[in-house]
């Protein structure tokens, strides 16, 4: 989980970040998805979206992984503008 939310600072080695950041994103943890999801975010926004970062952290929103998962899904979502109305606190 820390492993991945570190690899978003590592850009000048983008041939070994993406396919980590890629697989990350289908743990089956919500905990180190998300984790992913950012730090793809992070690494490269236009990469991530491609990967499907932005699925998967509107899909850890509905986790309650014991480290946060859902609260940071939402945060993350809302601090990109991507939460519906319905769904912005």
């Amino acid at each position: 989980m820390s492993a991945v939310c570190c690899l978003g600072y590592f850009k000048e080695a983008p041939d070994q970040v993406i396919p980590i950041l890629s697989k990350a994103l289908t743990d089956n943890f919500a905990d180190v998805r998300i984790r992913a999801a950012m730090a793809f975010y992070r690494f490269d926004p236009a990469q991530a979206e491609k990967a499907g970062a932005l699925t998967t952290a509107f899909d850890c929103l509905q986790s309650n992984g014991p480290h946060g998962s859902g609260r940071l899904a939402a945060g993350f979502l809302k601090k990109e503008g991507k939460l519906p109305p319905s769904e912005k606190q």
